[in-house]
């Protein structure tokens, strides 16, 4: 080799590893939620029965947005995708609490108080705000486990709906196959060839639908369909 070329592979570095300052962002990240937290006990312990009822409710929504924002540090200064992804989904779980702290201390109304019938309206109102949440995330995400547990969570919250306007079975079976017959319409859009490129927002739901709308169609459509077999048998049955 010349001269030159030895004296500039001796220049050349390996380049670093992003291990360790991967495992500093961490470490420093688990250490700030620690102290976080043992601050938060400290108060809750010493202070939270002198705080008035909205000020404890706005303390558990300053909560869910600590957690957003250490999950957007997470995200835009440490690069730890999936620390960031856990305390997304903790601040989602805030605001559902949010929404029952303010019903159990009775800011939103007669109509909206963990009591009897009405609490079902709260764990409505609560899911809707947990799956906006849920939804607003899904590009971020990009992950199959996260796109199921949001789409099923709309079932749940539709489960929460039928409860609150105190809707009879045949009823609620009734609107869940409308729901299906709505997710199979949905998956047939969604699916369309030019919907392509890897984190897009529709490709993400196509996929994630594509095994969710089914199982619904076929579920709440069967239900419908026994139901209505049973139905006709025991005025068969009557008649006779």
């Amino acid at each position: 080799f010349g001269s030159g070329e030895w004296t500039e592979s001796k220049t050349l570095r390996a380049p670093a590893r992003p291990g360790k300052s991967a495992g500093l962002g961490i470490l420093s990240l688990i250490l700030g939620v620690i102290f976080i937290v043992l601050a938060g006990l400290i108060f809750a312990t010493t202070t939270w029965h002198v705080l008035p009822d909205t000020g404890k409710v706005f303390l558990v929504l300053a909560c869910s947005a600590l957690f957003f924002g250490v999950s957007l540090m997470a995200e835009k200064l440490f690069h730890i995708h999936k620390t960031s992804n856990a305390f997304y989904v903790l601040g989602s779980a805030f605001l559902f609490l949010v929404v029952v702290a303010a019903a159990y201390f009775k800011l939103l109304g007669p109509g909206f108080i963990l009591d009897r019938e009405n609490r079902w309206k709260v764990l409505w109102v609560g899911s809707l705000v947990l799956e906006i949440s849920f939804f607003t995330g899904l590009k971020r995400f990009d992950d199959r486990v996260y796109t199921q547990v949001s789409l099923w969570g709309l079932s749940v919250s539709m489960f929460f709906l039928a409860k609150a306007f105190s809707m009879t079975w045949g009823g609620f079976v009734s609107m869940m196959s409308i729901y299906a017959s709505f997710l199979i319409i949905i998956r047939k859009f969604l699916e369309n060839p030019r919907h392509e490129g890897q984190g897009d927002l529709k490709k993400i739901l196509a996929e994630g639908i594509r095994s969710f709308a089914p199982i619904q169609f076929w579920f709440f459509c069967g239900i419908a369909v026994i139901r209505g077999l049973f139905a006709e048998g025991r005025m068969l049955a009557e008649v006779c």
